[in-house]
């Protein structure tokens, strides 16, 4: 085959080459980004939410998801992605303990993962959620991060319990936008 004064069959290593190495691009690219999910349970209250918020994670297509539950209680879920590690001296006095659990759980996986979260039992957060997460981190400056603002609904209004509490915010310290 002539093309002009080319020889096709000449540049067609090269080209085999090049598509190999655009392939590789793109899975590299596309490639599902591995997220842990890191949870306290503490107790049976909210159950029912711990639930619905597994059977989210459980859901997501983009992502391959694991999930680690730490609890006093010991429970099973139907799906693969989810194990939970039984603390049985967890009490109502040191709760807490189970948070910090997860924090150990998240160290210890830092190079085994993509994606983070710590994540409360009763704190729903979908797909579309995490893929806009990502999309802010790609084009924030170095300088920023980002993250998510917990709120609640309570008889119509909206309460942000990460503000009301002791912690003091600068109110231009983070803003709201399209993404979220």
């Amino acid at each position: 085959w002539h093309v002009g004064s080319v020889t096709v069959h000449q540049h067609r290593a090269e080209y085999e080459q090049q598509v190999q190495k655009n392939l590789a691009t793109l899975r590299e690219r596309y490639k599902k980004l591995r997220l842990l999910v890191a949870m306290p349970n503490y107790g049976v209250e909210n159950v029912e939410y711990l639930v619905q918020v597994v059977n989210e994670f459980c859901s997501l297509e983009k992502y391959e998801v694991k999930i680690a539950i730490h609890s006093n209680v010991p429970m099973t879920f139907g799906c693969e992605q989810v194990t939970v590690q039984f603390h049985e001296k967890a009490t109502k006095g040191d709760w807490i303990n189970l948070a910090w659990e997860c924090r150990k759980t998240i160290y210890e996986n830092r190079d085994a993962y993509d994606l983070f979260l710590y994540n409360e039992n009763d704190q729903l957060i979908t797909e579309r959620n995490i893929d806009a997460f990502v999309r802010v981190s790609e084009v924030l400056p170095e300088d920023k991060i980002a993250g998510f603002i917990r709120y609640e609904n309570h008889e119509g209004q909206r309460f942000y319990p990460d503000f009301h509490r002791k912690y003091i915010w600068k109110p231009n310290s983070f803003r709201v936008d399209e993404f979220t």
